[in-house]
């Protein structure tokens, strides 16, 4: 399914960057790219987004849910958290994770576009 909004992608690995964005630029997605919390911040107080799709460990943050997200989510973007641990439990229940996404690493194309429709409409 297309979409017509924006997403902020955090992601840290320059593979799994370009793979989220080629994905979701072809789905008809408008991307804006940031490889740290820092970088996530900048943009996040610069520009609206509709989805934010994060790795969990992201550099400059401390490990758990990234601060720019919780402080995103009083805008209200969707929000789909993803990573290649198995830190599920370790994401769900902390502040600001509520009706939060969860993506495990390695994902089907089919299923981050899932998640980031999912969430987009949240």
């Amino acid at each position: 399914m297309a979409s017509s909004g924006t997403a902020l992608v955090v992601e840290d690995h320059p593979g799994v960057m370009a793979l989220a964005v080629a994905l979701l630029e072809g789905a008809g997605w408008s991307v804006v790219q940031a490889s740290s919390a820092g970088a996530a911040s900048t943009l996040l107080a610069e520009r609206a987004v509709d989805v934010i799709l994060s790795d969990v460990a992201m550099p400059g943050g401390n490990g758990e849910v990234p601060t720019y997200a919780n402080d995103a989510r009083g805008r209200k973007p969707g929000l789909v958290y993803m990573s290649g641990d198995t830190a599920r439990a370790a994401v769900q229940g902390q502040p600001g994770t509520e009706g939060a996404l969860f993506l495990q690493k390695p994902f089907a194309p089919t299923a981050l576009l899932d998640a980031l429709t999912a969430a987009a409409r949240s």
